[in-house]
């Protein structure tokens, strides 16, 4: 894990809301729906986004909080720390495998509760994990047609050398620990003492 730089909770805010908004899962359902209730339009908050601009920094925290509980001490956010610390650093497949999903029952389950993302590599065959199977396949099909895609965003514990556990990316982070690609990614990373105060963690 090699460090690029410092960011602050907003860039981590716009990366989240950048890697989420076109899910085809629920996530991405909820996210234009929590857009669409405070009037907001996407390509200027999130495609073009300006970090200068104070009321787009203050419109993206309202919608991550709508959607996801950002702020708020809700959903994915229960209990997540105030005093995290955010920063930019790249990883190879190799170091994905050894992050953890957030605990969670569908990831924690398909890593044989391990948690470990190359467990989760290890058990995709299974035929109950027939949808997510999916869905990482779909990822691995565009990383060999050279897509790329959005920062994953992960947290530690602590010191920079503690285990990184998945916030945001678990079906980009099973597709790069499966295929092997790309050769380094980007990854947000936030840091505190009491991270593991984090109901995910």
């Amino acid at each position: 894990m090699i460090d690029v730089r410092s960011i602050t909770a907003d860039e981590m805010i716009l990366a989240f809301l950048r890697a989420e908004i076109d899910s085809p899962t629920d996530r991405g359902k909820i996210l234009i729906h929590a857009l669409m209730q405070l009037h907001e339009d996407r390509g200027q908050l999130i495609d073009c986004a300006d970090l200068t601009d104070e009321r787009q920094n203050h419109a993206r925290r309202m919608l991550l909080g709508a959607a996801r509980g950002y702020g708020r001490n809700e959903y994915l956010f229960r209990n997540f720390p105030h005093d995290t610390a955010w920063r930019l650093v790249t990883v190879t497949p190799a170091e994905v495998r050894d992050f953890r999903y957030a605990n969670t029952e569908g990831w924690t389950q398909l890593s044989g509760s391990s948690r470990l993302v190359a467990d989760g590599v290890r058990n995709l065959d299974q035929p109950q994990y027939g949808e997510i199977r999916g869905n990482v396949s779909g990822i691995a099909t565009r990383l060999r047609e050279g897509d790329t895609f959005p920062a994953l965003i992960a947290v530690q514990c602590g010191s920079h050398s503690a285990q990184p556990v998945l916030m945001e990316g678990h079906t980009r982070a099973t597709a790069y620990a499966l295929t092997d690609l790309p050769g380094e990614t980007d990854v947000i990373v936030g840091s505190s003492a009491i991270m593991n105060r984090w109901q995910f963690f």
